[in-house]
């Protein structure tokens, strides 16, 4: 038997779903989605297919279309508050490697509905090269050990920008999200789940399937019912 203390990285992930938990209140939701254009259109090529950029690039083009969807709720210091964003903008998770082991960072992809799939993926591939010391609070997180001293700083940094929406807009934040456990099915294990995020709306990619000559991208979405009221 083996116990083992948290690493940093570790424990602010717990404390960041911890946040997200207390304060959200989430409906889980599933939709299937014809994407056959686009696998077509990859297959005559006889090209990969890039899923995370046609992902992004359809959750774009959709905020597009429903800017009132693309908000998030803030605990200010005056009270409750909506960030509604003037610019389309999705916190992306992407994984880069660090001394030959994968860190889990993200980052945030600005008005995808005005760009190609092709710049979508091209913008993935070049962030995926990156350092950790690119990512601030990655690298502190992935760095630093496990100490009172170190999660107080995390903790205070989380405070100050869940609490400022004024802040989190200009260091570059989204207000819409994709899960980091998206892409975790696998053929022999069908893996399906629901994803919560800080952002109102959180999005989960499960897999493709094909019926008839058609392809459907299977997802989940995690609805912050606290900024969408409803009929």
């Amino acid at each position: 038997m083996v116990i083992q203390k948290l690493k940093l990285h570790e424990w602010f992930l717990v404390y960041q779903l911890d946040h997200i938990k207390r304060h959200g209140n989430f409906l889980p939701t599933q939709i299937q989605l014809d994407i056959s254009a686009y696998v077509n259109s990859y297959e005559q090529r006889g090209q990969k297919f890039p899923l995370n950029a046609v992902f992004v690039k359809m959750i774009g083009d959709w905020a597009a279309a429903n800017p009132e969807a693309h908000k998030m709720m803030f605990r200010t210091w005056t009270g409750l508050k909506f960030l509604y964003g003037d610019e389309i903008r999705i916190n992306m998770p992407i994984e880069i490697k660090h001394e030959g082991r994968s860190v889990v960072t993200a980052i945030v992809i600005r008005n995808p509905q005005n760009k190609t799939v092709e710049q979508i993926n091209q913008e993935l591939r070049t962030a995926k090269k990156k350092s950790i010391r690119d990512f601030p609070i990655t690298k502190f997180a992935y760095l630093n050990s496990n100490t009172f001293y170190n999660r107080w700083l995390l903790k205070g940094l989380h405070k100050i920008i869940n609490s400022s929406p004024n802040l989190y807009w200009k260091k570059g934040g989204g207000c819409l999200s994709v899960s980091s456990l998206s892409n975790v099915s696998k053929p022999d294990m069908p893996f399906s789940t629901f994803s919560f995020g800080p952002t109102g709306l959180t999005f989960f990619y499960k897999d493709i399937v094909r019926v008839e000559n058609r392809s459907y991208l299977n997802l989940s979405i995690g609805v912050d019912h606290n900024c969408y009221t409803g009929i």
